[in-house]
């Protein structure tokens, strides 16, 4: 808060942009209320992070906290967007996510090599660099055990 309070600080900025590792939607509620005027954005999520917890928690678990704390709480608290920043995970949890819940699924990479575990779900494909353009489609393909 210190530097939205800030004068000269306050004349870069326009929005700010929160994170779901910590903390409660309504912290944005308070930054919000003393500071009306800046936008809001829900930019930093996902699920299946974790691998401490995907043995331990059933996926509705999962789904019921990010309803509760992403997709109605941050917006519920004046976030104007929610990011989720990937919808494929390349790392090696992905792969036990995508084995453990079939619809779940990790994309490939260079690194990683083929999504080992993906199961009745959807790869997503990288596309070219920059934003989606209108009428722009995901690329998905299915694969099976």
């Amino acid at each position: 808060m210190r530097l939205l309070d800030d004068p000269q600080a306050a004349a870069f900025i326009d929005a700010v942009a929160w994170h779901g590792y910590g903390g409660s939607p309504d912290a944005q509620t308070r930054v919000h209320d003393a500071h009306p005027s800046l936008g809001a954005h829900f930019t930093e999520i996902t699920s299946f992070a974790d691998p401490r917890t995907l043995r331990t928690a059933p996926i509705i678990d999962d789904l019921h906290w990010h309803m509760d704390n992403v997709a109605i709480g941050s917006t519920a608290n004046w976030a104007q967007s929610v990011t989720y920043w990937n919808l494929a995970l390349t790392r090696p949890e992905a792969l036990a996510a995508a084995r453990m819940w079939p619809g779940s699924c990790a994309a490939s990479s260079p690194s990683t090599g083929p999504p080992g575990g993906c199961a009745r779900g959807r790869l997503l494909e990288p596309g070219p660099p920059g934003p989606a353009r209108p009428g722009a489609r995901v690329a998905c393909r299915v694969r099976r055990r």
